[in-house]
């Protein structure tokens, strides 16, 4: 039971097509610390550039539209291949086309739409910490990353520690985590400016170990 809780939103910056919920970006990005003594947590929810824009009066009649049409396409492609099976990837992929058509439609309606959207991304920000928290149920002092509620991958308090080696407070634990994701998403982008291939963002953060492994080591020399 989490008896205290701090709560901070931001946004990230991959693959910015007007069109979300799917593994190359996700809705939202979570980053957090989680105390198992002294019940406390600590969260950044970041979400999309898209859907960020989308609460912005004006420029969300313009990716409001580009999302509508995004969404249209890749309906329409997912029907032409779906089995109906239960588990076809096609129709999980075509329900997510119809959400996005859906928040398209509420981010062209000036003012309302913006704030409904600002509102409903919040409470889908702490429903999907709630899920980070259940699945942390029994782990130790602990932070991480997950994606849309799903941990992608965590990582013992003492491993930030060693990086920081000063004295650790909870948000320099969750700014450490959300900086150096930054960096990884970056040079993610990068990467797929010059093979021109979009890769999938918890292919990409579940290397994130590797990097504070290596980080540990440059400290030590």
């Amino acid at each position: 039971m989490v008896d205290k809780m701090s709560r901070s939103i931001g946004m990230y910056d991959y693959n910015a097509t007007f069109y979300t919920g799917n593994k190359s970006q996700p809705d939202a990005m979570t980053v957090f610390v989680n105390f198992e003594s002294g019940n406390k947590s600590v969260y950044r929810t970041n979400f999309p550039v898209a859907n960020c824009m989308g609460a912005i009066p004006i420029a969300s009649t313009f990716t409001g539209v580009a999302r509508i049409i995004n969404a249209t396409k890749v309906i329409f492609q997912e029907l032409s291949q779906m089995k109906f099976a239960k588990n076809d990837p096609h129709l999980s992929e075509c329900w997510n086309g119809f959400k996005n058509l859906f928040r398209g439609l509420i981010e062209i309606i000036p003012i309302v739409g913006n704030i409904s959207l600002i509102v409903f991304d919040s409470i889908r920000g702490a429903v999907y910490f709630g899920k980070v928290l259940k699945s942390l149920e029994g782990s130790s002092d602990t932070a991480g990353i997950a994606l849309d509620g799903k941990v992608i991958f965590q990582v013992d308090l003492e491993t930030i520690k060693k990086i920081l080696e000063d004295v650790v407070s909870d948000q320099e634990c969750l700014d450490l985590l959300d900086d150096y994701c930054s960096i990884v998403l970056m040079q993610a982008k990068e990467k797929t400016k010059k093979e021109g291939k979009t890769i999938d963002l918890p292919d990409i953060l579940k290397k994130f170990p590797e990097l504070l492994n290596r980080l540990i080591d440059e400290k030590a020399k």
